[in-house]
């Protein structure tokens, strides 16, 4: 979604990763890097491969998980973190008011992941 010039914001990134599973593994990460519904990218692309391989072996805390959710404290897209607060700064200054409301929206969207998964972790 695009905020304003070039910052587009992302609040959720869902993955199916067993469709014979039932469980739901939320990440709670900085922010998003390029992933979207079209292309993974190395953070993702890792997160994947380690739920891949803890949920299908039977002696691991992480069982049968179906779909990988992926949320950030911030919803804007920056590939260098130490940017992350230069497009905060921007979209403040676009608009302090709109960035409130992308910013509780985000929340939002974490809370209700939250409830809704059987396991959480926050990296980073």
């Amino acid at each position: 979604m695009r905020i304003i010039n070039n910052i587009f914001a992302r609040y959720r990134l869902k993955v199916s990763i067993n469709k014979n599973a039932t469980n739901t593994i939320l990440y709670i990460l900085m922010n998003p890097s390029k992933a979207d519904r079209k292309q993974c990218d190395e953070t993702v692309k890792k997160i994947l491969e380690f739920t891949h391989v803890q949920s299908s072996t039977s002696n691991n805390v992480i069982q049968n998980v179906k779909t990988v959710v992926i949320v950030n404290l911030y919803p804007f897209y920056e590939t260098k973190p130490e940017r992350l607060q230069k497009v905060i700064n921007e979209v403040k200054k676009n608009s302090k008011n709109e960035y409130q409301k992308l910013i509780k929206k985000n929340m939002k969207v974490i809370k209700k992941n939250i409830k809704e998964a059987e396991y959480c972790f926050r990296l980073g």
